[in-house]
């Protein structure tokens, strides 16, 4: 039995008429599913073409924002860091499971946020998007609170835990079975521990 090795076809300008290399671009959601394209004012990176594989978002330097990586065929990934300015809240959570009737790394999680302004929802997946993954760890905005008023996790497990008044601008790390949440201190970046 012979194999067919088969090749990706650079021919897009060609078929289709646009270029195989492209910008990437940036989106600000403006809420109601509506978003604005802000890619023109986000940097170099988004004004040169690539061919891109993967993206995969993480706070890189523990900062609260979240960092994109991207991956290119045929050249280097780029990190960047975001620089953006803001004086909002924002809450880090590390799910650790039982390790029993929970994986240790607490995927399919279901974490519920309550601030003022409302409730967020969020899932803990695992795996990511063609060739990558993102962070595991959960970022989610405070907006005008300096902490939550209650985060509930839903474990894999289907034990429910609630933990109140999580202070923002911290990473907090939930150990499933533990009523206590344990406040994490992130390494400076660069610097050994």
């Amino acid at each position: 039995m012979q194999s067919t090795a088969r090749r990706i076809s650079r021919n897009s300008v060609s078929v289709f008429r646009a270029a195989y290399a492209q910008e990437a671009q940036l989106f600000l959601g403006l809420g109601s599913g509506r978003f604005r394209d802000i890619s023109a004012g986000a940097g170099g990176y988004f004004r040169e073409r690539r061919v891109g594989r993967g993206l995969a978002w993480a706070d890189f330097n523990n900062d609260g924002l979240p960092d994109l990586a991207f991956s290119h065929v045929g050249g280097p990934s780029a990190l960047l860091l975001n620089r953006t300015e803001t004086s909002r809240a924002w809450l880090r959570l590390e799910l650790v499971g039982d390790g029993k009737r929970s994986n240790r790394n607490a995927i399919g999680a279901r974490v519920e946020i309550e601030t003022r302004a409302g409730r967020l929802v969020r899932f803990l997946n695992g795996g990511g998007s063609y060739l990558s993954a993102s962070e595991r760890r959960l970022l989610v905005g405070l907006g005008d609170d300096e902490r939550a008023r209650r985060v509930t996790v839903r474990w894999p497990s289907g034990r429910v835990q609630v933990f109140e008044h999580l202070q923002g601008r911290c990473w907090w790390r939930l150990h499933e079975g533990d009523e206590q949440p344990e406040r994490v201190e992130p390494k400076t970046p660069g610097k050994a521990p």
